[in-house]
């Protein structure tokens, strides 16, 4: 996990204090997601980029800037990189994977995902981290695109609705993280799994 402007969270330390709980507990979120299909998470790392050296990106105004930091920031080991914003000022976008399945050679500084902005609620931060993930895995939505959503219920709460799907016609974002065997058994064929 790669913190981007942590450092500069409104509120100081206990607001700090608060992200880094907020992360844990979407890690937790996740473990618990994918179990339903027999996938663990390994070993987390964290990484910081401070507001100072992320050059703006602390604050996505867009999915291309979204894409240029993917681009511009690598961790060396073998794992996923998934970047955790201060905030997202567009309104087009919650996260963001920079390739569907993601590569697992990071020698290109192109592959990964922005996995959520940290100022968002507990639940919908850790759906989005996992649906992002779950994209870098292989996963696509469950769905057409703009405006359809899947036509049930169970559709709506599949992590890979969309989070205005899961919103809109599933039991909103804390129920939205089901997993289908089909889609368990695209993640655990990816590379990095």
């Amino acid at each position: 996990i790669i913190h981007v402007g942590f450092d500069a969270i409104a509120g100081g330390a206990a607001a700090q204090d608060d992200a880094l709980h907020k992360l844990d507990y979407a890690l937790y979120r996740m473990r618990n997601i994918y179990a339903q299909v027999s996938l663990g998470v390994g070993r987390v790392e964290h990484y910081v980029i401070d507001a100072a050296d992320a050059g703006g990106f602390d604050d996505l105004g867009s999915e291309g800037e979204a894409d240029d930091l993917i681009a511009a920031w690598s961790v060396p080991n073998s794992g996923v990189d998934a970047f955790v914003v201060r905030n997202i000022s567009s309104s087009g976008f919650v996260g963001k994977a920079s390739d569907i399945p993601g590569e697992c050679d990071k020698e290109a500084k192109d592959d990964g995902v922005v996995a959520g902005e940290i100022g968002r609620g507990y639940e919908g931060f850790a759906r989005t981290f996992s649906h992002e993930v779950g994209h870098h895995l292989g996963l696509s939505h469950n769905h057409g695109g703009d405006p359809d959503c899947p036509g049930t219920t169970a559709g709506c709460n599949n992590l890979m609705a969309q989070t205005r799907c899961a919103t809109s016609c599933g039991g909103g974002t804390r129920a939205a993280v089901l997993l289908t065997s089909g889609q368990g058994s695209t993640m655990r064929s990816h590379c990095s799994v």
